[in-house]
């Protein structure tokens, strides 16, 4: 499952010139017009919370955890970080498309999650977290998994079939979701019915059973790293 995963003839002669000029004047201002208004609204359609990480190894997905003033910090997965140790840097790419440097602070032994610390630029958003919310997911919730790709957000939308089950590719309790995932999709945000967090997406079978590491154990992993205490 876990994968190390495509517009009058009789027009005078000069004002015809005139008019195909300004036609293919205004022709080509038109699209460069309309790509700008659809970069705004792509732009705004992203969560400030997604972000993209990428190491000398490895490109994937990260979600921002948790705050404190200029510094972030994002949760992704651990095997994204494999082939870098704690203290060396990778890079963050934010929802506006700026790039950061960012430091691995945390990757855990046990469990395929991973911690990177990095200075705002920018205003960004934590995603909302509920753990009470979180604790009533079942079979047959719906979430939706928020990545991207080349600056454009792709939403995944699937239906939870375990909220808990051992998985022995990851050898912990996961979350199971019948989801559309693809390769360069690992480490994004899973979101609930709600809009709250229900994990980050680690892997996907070839049947389309993703595996989903859960908040819970996120949550617990966030308070291993000590930064809980300065966000």
């Amino acid at each position: 499952m876990k994968n190390k995963p495509t517009y009058n003839f009789f027009i005078p002669c000069t004002l015809l010139i005139i008019l195909v000029t300004l036609f293919f004047i205004f022709a080509s201002r038109k699209p460069k017009e309309e790509e700008n208004v659809a970069n705004t609204n792509i732009a705004e359609s992203i969560p400030s919370f997604a972000v993209t990480v990428k190491t000398p190894y490895y490109t994937g997905q990260g979600v921002v955890y948790a705050t404190d003033e200029n510094i972030a910090y994002v949760v992704t997965t651990g095997h994204l970080t494999e082939g870098i140790t704690a203290g060396e840097f990778c890079t963050v790419t934010l929802h506006d498309g700026t790039e950061s440097d960012a430091v691995l602070i945390y990757c855990s032994e046990t469990a395929d999650v991973a911690f990177l610390m990095l200075e705002m630029q920018g205003k960004v958003e934590t995603v909302p977290q509920n753990r009470e919310q979180f604790d009533r997911l079942q079979a047959e919730s719906l979430v939706t998994a928020y990545s991207m790709t080349n600056g454009a957000l792709k939403q995944s939308t699937g239906t939870i079939i375990e909220p808990w089950i051992y998985l022995e590719d990851f050898s912990l309790d996961m979350m199971l979701v019948k989801m559309d995932a693809e390769a360069g999709m690992s480490g994004c945000a899973v979101l609930d019915e709600e809009g709250c967090f229900a994990g980050v997406l680690c892997g996907v079978s070839e049947t389309g059973e993703a595996a989903v590491l859960p908040f819970s154990i996120i949550e617990s992993e966030w308070i291993m790293t000590g930064r809980e205490r300065d966000s």
